[in-house]
């Protein structure tokens, strides 16, 4: 229901009492009334005002009655207006119908019954009620619609998805700025295609068939899959639901709202071949692992008993030379066994990490003696120069680092005929870690035959080797494990080098300072001269044989020593460990002769005679 107050009459008259006398019967009616006396003023108001009915007087001064509807009438703003006039000079017929002809809705003759005239008023108030409701109903409604429809095309132009229109015809409507930002295709391409052209050929059956069952059967298609073509020929995936609109017309289409799933479905295939290589790469480190195994548990029998048989009395020549060749192919494939069975657990991922308290001074100690005589032998000067503030204890995976730096001197004796090797260890502590974190970066430079610039790239893969190397001993797989190692440990191994110029190997690795370790104090005992000085793990000497047989019970010695000539290879490694309890340092000693299958050294140590 509208408010009282949106209804308004006018009143038009040149004479005040009968302004105020027409207004005092209007009181009955719920309007506002709003006086004029002139045409003029009349006029003004409807600028103003949006009224209902006009009474108006016929006889006034300047613009008279039928001159103020024709004014009226004459404006698309006013020509709704409903006018009455009244009048008590001309009650004639003529004048009543020049009123009609004037557009008046009804002629009242002063003076008037004011029954009759609130009657009358009271029809053309409810009419204007009933007009003006449906205007604001239909204003209403129509501001609805623009809302609607700006909220639907704001929708429409900043979708992500893809939004077709396809119509019975195939013909596409509307369509998102995305379908043509995706596929390419611009506005006059798409009002000249059909939805037939857009589909690829793998998919265009089933989707035309969903199209066409959407629209016929008012049926909805959900997750539906489609493959569509671009402006460029390549095929664009795509993923969602096609459901069925009805236009204004009544014209029936498929609205597709549709999703590119082209990335996300490369990235699956790819996750899934990903996953297919890496459980062949596991199935392949499996297999070797197994047959290196396999393969080295006979090989140990075979290099321990080549090095007994060449212990013995009475062989020519020939024979201890074949044992010898015995000796160096065994060794030569035990090393690729192991370098192999190395790779293949870090590539299966099964070579952890284990952090222990190492003492990293021993440790750099201990690795310098296994190189100093076979340094000394080759006349090659090896140094080791540890910073000031090396720190002695860290918390660390040893056996790797131990590792690691074995097979970079081992290569650095191998390649250098002339000169020395120096290895170089300094101690940074990255930014930003915890204040127990250090990096640790040992570099390891030789003055041997260099590396040539197009091998250095190649130099970590997995059997290369530079072309100086193919003249040396080797597989190509030592500095492959090394750089992994490295890496697990959260450093890595880098190098350069030049060909004649010798090569520099750095390798860092992350580790923790063990809290009242001090740092390395190496001294003098690392120096050139001492070498001779320096025990050795090779074990020669009667000195060492006699401190072994001080330590180690006869009988423990007994069973090492049964182990060996029997070929038990599990035996003497459980022995050596019991060795280990009663005197650590012998029973690393031990250990790593039974490592390298040093038999031979093994039973001098063990020797009753020492």
């Amino acid at each position: 229901m509208l408010d009282e107050s949106e209804v308004v009459i006018l009143i038009v008259d040149d004479k005040k009492q009968n302004l105020y006398a027409l207004e005092h019967v209007l009181r009955k009616v719920p309007a506002r009334v709003i006086q004029a006396m002139s045409g003029d003023e009349a006029l003004a108001l409807t600028l103003k005002h949006d009224f209902a009915l006009a009474i108006v007087d016929v006889q006034m001064p300047g613009m008279d009655g039928y001159e103020l509807a024709h004014m009226l009438l004459g404006d698309p703003a006013t020509c709704r207006i409903p006018i009455i006039f009244v009048s008590a000079a001309y009650s004639d017929e003529q004048h009543r119908f020049q009123g009609y002809r004037a557009g008046a809705v009804d002629y009242i003759v002063k003076p008037f019954d004011p029954e009759v005239l609130l009657s009358k008023v009271s029809v053309f108030l409810e009419l204007a009620r009933y007009r003006l409701g449906l205007e604001s109903l239909v204003e209403a409604r129509t501001q609805a619609l623009r809302e609607s429809e700006s909220k639907y095309r704001t929708l429409i132009e900043n979708a992500y998805d893809i939004i077709q229109c396809v119509n019975e015809d195939g013909s596409f409507g509307l369509v998102s700025p995305s379908w043509e930002r995706v596929l390419g295709y611009g506005a006059t391409e798409r009002r000249q295609m059909t939805a037939e052209q857009v589909i690829a050929p793998e998919a265009r059956a089933t989707t035309l068939e969903v199209i066409r069952s959407v629209i016929e059967t008012r049926c909805s298609i959900v997750n539906f899959h489609s493959v569509l073509v671009a402006q460029d020929g390549t095929h664009v995936h795509v993923e969602g639901n096609v459901v069925r609109e009805v236009s204004a017309t009544g014209e029936a289409a498929a609205q597709c709202f549709f999703r590119d799933v082209t990335e996300r479905l490369r990235a699956e295939e790819e996750r899934a071949a990903l996953q297919r290589a890496e459980a062949e790469s596991r199935a392949k480190s499996d297999f070797l692992a197994r047959m290196s195994h396999e393969i080295r548990t006979p090989m140990n029998a075979i290099l321990g008993y080549a090095q007994l048989l060449r212990r013995e009395a009475g062989l020519t020549p020939r024979q201890c030379e074949h044992l010898d060749t015995i000796n160096r192919s065994g060794e030569h494939l035990l090393s690729l066994i192991n370098q192999v069975l190395d790779l293949a657990r870090i590539e299966a991922g099964r070579m952890p990490i284990n952090e222990s308290l190492v003492d990293f001074g021993e440790l750099l100690l201990d690795v310098e003696r296994m190189f100093r005589l076979i340094a000394v032998e080759r006349g090659l000067a090896l140094h080791i120069h540890a910073a000031p503030n090396l720190p002695r204890t860290l918390w660390t995976d040893g056996g790797k680092v131990r590792q690691v730096l074995i097979n970079l001197l081992g290569n650095a004796v191998k390649f250098t005929e002339i000169g020395g090797i120096e290895v170089r260890v300094s101690v940074h502590r990255p930014a930003g870690a915890a204040p127990d974190v250090v990096r640790m970066v040992l570099s390891v430079s030789d003055t041997g035959c260099g590396i040539e610039p197009e091998s250095v790239e190649h130099i970590f893969d997995a059997f290369r080797q530079a072309s100086a190397g193919t003249r040396k001993s080797g597989v190509g797989l030592g500095l492959t494990v090394s750089r992994q190692l490295a890496r697990r440990m959260g450093g890595d191994l880098q190098v350069s080098s030049a060909p004649g110029r010798g090569s520099v190997f750095q390798f860092d690795f992350v580790s923790r300072v063990s809290e009242g370790g001090g740092v390395v104090e190496l001294g003098g005992a690392l120096a050139p001269s001492d070498a001779e000085g320096l025990p050795t793990l090779s074990g020669e000497g009667r000195a060492q044989a006699r401190r072994v047989a001080e330590a180690v019970p006869a009988a423990l010695r007994a069973a090492i020593r049964d182990a060996i000539e029997n070929g038990y290879p599990d035996e003497i490694g459980v022995h050596i460990r019991q060795v280990a309890e009663h005197a650590p340092d012998i029973g690393r000693s031990l250990g790593a002769l039974a490592e390298r299958f040093d038999y031979g050294a093994l039973l001098d140590l063990l020797s009753d005679e020492g």
